[in-house]
């Protein structure tokens, strides 16, 4: 839908105060849903200084599936335009490098992950009752998850835990990450154990 979209400072940087819509009032812009474009006029004798920066920020809800990131581009048309001014729309430089969230290159603009795994796969060494049995969990995420993250694997009903191979009700786990087993991998509690 089309509507008015608030700007907000950035530090001490010029930016929102430029810029009016129609519907009245500074410090805003204008959104086109059918392109999906911000629309920033400037207002009466507002001036768009030379080799100044100029920032403000909007705020967006990201969609529920995982996209790339767009191409964005600029454009600016019509009022008294500087001589030499570029007619044709100029693609914007995105941040692909700075890490958000954790996630390496998480600036990159409306480009969207899902928080899930890309393979969750189960599997045993034995399907004999009585038998001693080894489950084998093969995990990828989709991003990397930090320290301090649980992961919760229900609907192994009737299993027994092997008192030899555990303490309590807490389990001793394997860890292999290429190839390698990982100890202290997994932990029950903050201290680690």
């Amino acid at each position: 839908a089309d509507g008015d979209v608030v700007l907000s400072d950035v530090g001490a940087y010029p930016g929102p105060s430029l810029f009016c819509t129609i519907s009245g009032g500074g410090g805003k812009a204008r959104w086109e849903g059918s392109t999906a474009s911000l629309v920033l006029s400037l207002c009466d004798s507002a001036e768009l200084e030379a080799f100044t920066d100029h920032m403000f920020v909007f705020s967006v809800t990201n969609p529920d599936a995982r996209q790339d990131s767009p191409s964005v581009s600029i454009e600016a048309t019509g009022g008294l335009m500087p001589v030499g001014m570029p007619v044709g729309k100029d693609s914007m430089v995105k941040d692909t490098t700075s890490a958000v969230s954790n996630i390496v290159g998480g600036g990159e603009v409306l480009w969207v992950i899902v928080r899930d795994f890309t393979t969750s796969e189960i599997a045993q060494t034995s399907p004999i009752a009585s038998a001693a049995n080894e489950i084998r969990i093969t995990l990828v995420g989709s991003q990397e998850f930090k320290a301090e993250v649980s992961f919760t694997i229900t609907g192994l009903v009737e299993s027994i835990i092997d008192t030899a191979t555990a303490v309590g009700d807490v389990l001793t786990i394997n860890v292999t990450e290429s190839g390698s087993v990982v100890t202290d991998f997994f932990c029950t509690d903050a201290a680690g154990t």
